[in-house]
């Protein structure tokens, strides 16, 4: 699998998208089956998962990142939580996963592993 590891002291982020079926304020892991937050940088992937549309604002210091292709297409809840899993030990609270396939579309997707590091700037 490969992985890339970005480590650096200066804070960094990156605006991204999530869609939700249910409006809210903050962030929150208890409705996430997988340990993490999936955004991507897609209005139109973000809202395959739900109508309301989330811009956020994503700090980061160490991002993980890994090649879709890595991933089976037709991929299970135990392969994603084994790439979080992997960006845990390797201390990391963003990961990119780069061409992830899923739901018969590819591109970036993002999982945050830190929701005190989001931030909603818009819903609608």
């Amino acid at each position: 699998m490969l992985v890339l590891v970005s480590l650096s002291a200066k804070p960094k982020f990156i605006i991204l998208y999530h869609g939700s079926g249910k409006e809210f304020n903050t962030f929150s892991l208890d409705s996430s089956a997988e340990g993490g937050v999936f955004l991507t940088p897609s209005k139109v992937r973000a809202q395959r998962f739900g109508k309301i549309l989330y811009t956020v604002r994503v700090d980061y210091d160490n991002m993980y990142e890994v090649d879709g292709k890595k991933i089976p297409e037709e991929h299970e809840l135990e392969d994603i939580e084994k790439v979080i899993a992997d960006a845990r030990r390797r201390r990391c609270d963003l990961i990119k996963i780069k061409g992830f396939r899923d739901y018969g579309a590819v591109g970036d997707m993002y999982i945050a592993l830190d929701v005190a590091k989001l931030k909603v700037l818009k819903r609608s």
